[in-house]
């Protein structure tokens, strides 16, 4: 049972340690997605925020921290959606990843999860055009409207969760596994010692029994002997009465003669 109980903290052990490196894990992979996003560059010379105001009377900083906002909403929407919709379908689906899609990961794995925006032009910079669109800004955000994964390259975090899923199930049924043959064998064990406790009950039972019906039968004997030894005493009592009357009566015939014969000798002194 200390072995059972050894084993049960062992897998309790490992089961948490998995979860903690899955988490850390995926802390990871989200810190990284969040160092390649695009930040919107910023000019500090001289200690002030450089200001080209366009001919919609918006600055070009508040643009580009309006498109920084909506480019990491959506990326952060987009991550969500893919890692719910992978989880889902690898849940439902046991069939392995084929060679290619493994072949696939290692290449994905060295891109970064989400590209750096580069073509976007810099904030101190003149617009490129005069017109009501915002070049450089308006055409980056077109670009990534058309590809909002913006090259999500969900493939290294597919394989992993995917692995790490089938790892647990594995582990998870062989621990199952055992944990029934290990509640199996209690079970068998429970039936065998109640077994035995059965028969030990009976055995005692009819041990008990056998010294009742020997004492019983000790006391029925001495029973017996007392009654005929409380007869036979009362026979003698009886006999030892009569003698005891026979005594009495030739006790009193005795001083029977003994006053006659006073009287006799009496009378014949009064005659002379």
């Amino acid at each position: 049972m200390s072995s059972t109980y050894q084993k049960q903290l062992e897998w309790s052990r490992n089961v948490s340690r998995r979860n903690k490196e899955l988490s850390k894990s995926m802390e990871l992979q989200k810190d990284k997605e969040h160092a390649n996003m695009f930040k919107p560059r910023t000019s500090h010379g001289n200690g002030a925020r450089m200001r080209v105001v366009d001919e919609g009377g918006r600055s070009k900083d508040q643009k580009s921290l309006h498109v920084h906002r909506q480019e990491k909403a959506r990326l952060e929407k987009s991550r969500v959606h893919q890692m719910t919709t992978h989880k889902k379908h690898h849940v439902s689906s046991h069939t392995p990843p084929s060679a290619g899609a493994l072949g696939n990961r290692t290449v994905s794995s060295q891109q970064p999860a989400v590209r750096l925006v580069n073509d976007l032009p810099a904030e101190n910079s003149t617009p490129g055009s005069t017109s009501g669109n915002t070049g450089g800004y308006r055409a980056a955000y077109e670009e990534e409207q058309q590809n909002p994964t913006l090259n999500y390259n969900g493939g290294e975090d597919e394989g992993f969760f995917y692995d790490q899923l089938v790892k647990e199930r594995e582990e998870w049924s062989e621990e199952r596994r055992r944990m029934l043959n290990v509640i199996q064998v209690q079970q068998l064990e429970i039936e065998r010692i109640r077994g035995e406790g059965r028969e030990k009950a009976v055995e005692v039972a009819r041990t008990f029994g056998d010294a009742v019906g020997v004492f019983e039968e000790r006391l029925i004997g001495v029973e017996q002997g007392v009654a005929q030894e409380l007869k036979l005493l009362r026979s003698r009592l009886g006999e030892r009465s009569g003698e005891d009357g026979r005594l009495e009566s030739m006790e009193k015939q005795l001083k029977w003669i003994i006053e006659n014969m006073g009287n006799m000798g009496g009378a014949k002194g009064g005659g002379r």
